[in-house]
């Protein structure tokens, strides 16, 4: 079986769930950027798996881009969805789950999940520095756990998140 892994990424999170979840497939996957490469028709493949990151509280562009241009042939073929995020309230990530891929290919897809986010938070500029840290602080208002220590490489991807996102895409 031929699979496609077609995401986004901005600080490397997507990606490395992609790769991490290409790992997990039989058969072949191909990895594909849309940041390094938009194609101008639907790649040929079994199934395909979309992927992004929030940035911002948004899908990068391309990601949306490709969504909307090749829609009706990905509802011709098994989907799989999953953001890179780092938010924890379930309705905010269903939300930019919407926005990222559309409602018909939410509707469409075996599994579409959050599989957590990822950053270096010294190679943040000051602008992301200064939102992480108030998400961090809305989060402990909340009773939440927080972000950690907000230093260096912080990381709520969750590698039993990806084990069970290949589960139900191969059930």
């Amino acid at each position: 079986m031929k699979t496609y892994i077609i995401y986004t990424t901005r600080h490397g999170a997507a990606a490395f769930c992609a790769q991490q979840i290409a790992q997990q497939l039989p058969g072949e996957v191909r990895l594909l950027d849309l940041g390094e490469w938009m194609p101008a028709a639907l790649p040929e493949a079994d199934r395909y798996i979309l992927g992004g990151s929030i940035y911002m509280g948004m899908a990068q562009k391309a990601l949306k881009a490709f969504c909307g241009k090749f829609a009706d042939g990905l509802l011709q073929k098994p989907l799989g969805l999953y953001l890179s995020c780092m938010g924890v309230e379930e309705d905010m990530v269903q939300r930019q789950m919407v926005d990222a891929f559309g409602q018909r290919l939410m509707g469409h897809a075996k599994v579409s999940v959050n599989l957590g986010g990822a950053f270096d938070f010294d190679k943040l500029g000051r602008m992301e520095r200064f939102i992480v840290r108030q998400v961090d602080k809305a989060m402990r208002k909340q009773g939440k756990e927080g972000l950690g220590s907000l230093k260096g490489q912080v990381s709520a991807i969750a590698p039993e998140a990806i084990a069970d996102f290949c589960v139900k895409m191969e059930g």
